[in-house]
């Protein structure tokens, strides 16, 4: 079957030959990434698959893992993307590829950004960083340094700090222009692309439209990929902004056309924003109601990939935070029995010595009870540091923002997990600063989640109380019902009655 695989992938590609040139398969690479994934996921898919197989060295294994880890990230299969990466991580460890390693801790970092889980996240590009400090080739050196901006910056748009993002977009294409290599309109089209979004998100268009066209000018002989779709995406808004909708419309039919034929999760999930809030422009209410069950099925699957990362981070933490505790315990209980076992030695000595004997049972029994309300006390008092707190109130604050707490998979135990702490520390902030238990704390986030929608977008009024009630994470419309009545003093359905 190898044999098969190996014979078709040369069929496919004559020209990567045994010896494997690197800017041949450098080539192959960029094509299966920008092009044929955008059309044919799954060929996408065999063709990384084949690579793989045909690759003779470990630097090719490694590239052909990592491409298939970006296909998958491209489905926002976060999970599958980081087992492949993981797997390449693994067969570098071995070499002296210290640019490939560099890649895959970035794009490690990436794959944590964009599940939210940012603690992960920065570590992996601190890692990044420190395996850059071994390049010595000051042109591969800026290459990268231009990468790790470029993240650096992703993540503070994540964080909507976007006058941040913008100082290292900047700083990322200084190094991108110290070595103009093969990919370097690529990397500059993706700065101005960011860049453009950046200025559109501080409202300032002017400077948006011409970030965005230069992206395109700079593809302007490639065939489509998904920075080139998402600078069309970002000129539509601002047509839509600037209300000329007959120069947005230009462009919608070929954002349809992306959203039909693309496996690329987030991308359709953008552009479908973009199609829907034009489609209201027109008054295609119908229409727009199809896309927005598109849309909220594609935000469904993203999150439920998210949620099944978090899930592994969760569990790794747990089986971290046991074999922690076990090792605590252990050595608390070693101590305990050291001190206990000392201080009985000195009173059995006293006693005998005073002939006190008949008390022993006496103190031995108080010594032990002392110990016991240590333990409970221990168990009742949760004693956290300043930093830590804010720490945890700075997560739960990012938490806020995004739609976790819509999910009806969320526990007490994932949300620690987000927020890079353990259950007890979770519960107690939320008891101390939002006064409400965790179940009363997430009914409350998403009744105003809810709240907000029916106030801001006109068409979830006309949505069954059912739909409302699974779209905000309930299982039940009753326990929907029950919710709202206790954080708006009013049924839903009276409510949206007042907003009509």
């Amino acid at each position: 079957m190898k044999i098969f695989i190996k014979f078709i992938s040369l069929l496919l590609f004559p020209h990567l030959s045994l010896a494997q040139n690197p800017d041949k398969f450098d080539e192959i690479y960029k094509k299966v990434y920008l092009e044929i994934s955008q059309e044919n996921f799954e060929k996408a898919l065999e063709i990384s698959d084949s690579l793989y197989s045909i690759s003779e060295s470990i630097p090719y294994r490694i590239k052909s893992l990592m491409l298939t880890a970006t296909l998958w990230q491209q489905k926002s299969n976060y999970s599958k993307a980081i087992e492949y990466a993981i797997s390449a991580q693994k067969l570098a460890e071995d070499t002296e590829e210290t640019i490939q390693k560099m890649k895959i801790y970035g794009f490690l970092a990436t794959q944590y950004r964009l599940s939210s889980l940012f603690y992960q996240s920065n570590f992996y590009l601190q890692t990044a960083i420190k395996e850059t400090e071994k390049i010595k080739a000051i042109e591969q050196k800026s290459t990268f340094l231009g990468i790790i901006y470029q993240e650096k910056a992703y993540l503070e748009i994540d964080k909507k700090r976007y006058l941040n993002a913008i100082t290292h977009i900047n700083s990322s294409q200084k190094y991108f222009t110290i070595n103009k290599n093969s990919n370097y309109n690529f990397f500059t089209a993706s700065n101005e692309q960011l860049l453009g979004l950046c200025y559109y998100q501080l409202n300032d268009l002017e400077n948006s439209f011409i970030h965005y066209n230069k992206s395109l000018d700079l593809f302007k002989d490639h065939p489509n990929n998904h920075i080139k779709i998402l600078s069309y995406n970002g000129l539509i808004k601002i047509y839509i902004k600037r209300n000329n909708l007959s120069k947005a419309k230009e462009y919608i039919a070929l954002l349809k056309d992306v959203v039909n034929h693309s496996e690329y999760l987030s991308l359709k999930e953008e552009l479908l924003k973009t199609i829907e809030e034009f489609g209201q422009l027109e008054n295609k209410t119908e229409e727009v109601l199809e896309i927005r069950k598109s849309r909220d099925s594609i935000s469904s699957k993203i999150q439920e990939n998210i949620n099944t990362l978090v899930n592994k981070e969760q569990e790794k933490l747990l089986i971290n935070n046991q074999n922690l505790n076990k090792k605590k315990s252990y050595n608390l209980y070693y101590a305990l029995t050291i001190s206990i076992m000392s201080v009985i030695g000195i009173l059995c000595f006293l006693l005998y010595r005073n002939k006190y004997k008949n008390n022993l049972k006496i103190i031995k029994r108080e010594l032990f009870q002392l110990k016991d309300k240590e333990f409970q006390k221990d168990k009742r008092e949760i004693v956290i540091s300043a930093v830590v707190e804010k720490k945890i109130l700075a997560k739960l604050e990012l938490f806020e923002t995004n739609l976790f707490f819509n999910k009806k998979t969320i526990t007490l135990a994932s949300l620690a997990t987000f927020c890079d702490t353990n259950v007890k520390y979770m519960s107690h902030v939320i008891n101390s600063h939002k006064n409400k238990d965790f179940n009363n704390y997430i009914n409350s986030l998403r009744i105003n989640y809810i709240v907000d929608k029916l106030n801001q977008e006109p068409v979830y009024r006309k949505y069954k109380i059912s739909y409302l009630a699974d779209k905000c994470g309930f299982s039940s419309s009753s326990k929907f019902i029950n919710a709202f009545k206790k954080e708006k003093q009013i049924t839903p359905g009276n409510y949206i009655n007042q907003l009509k």
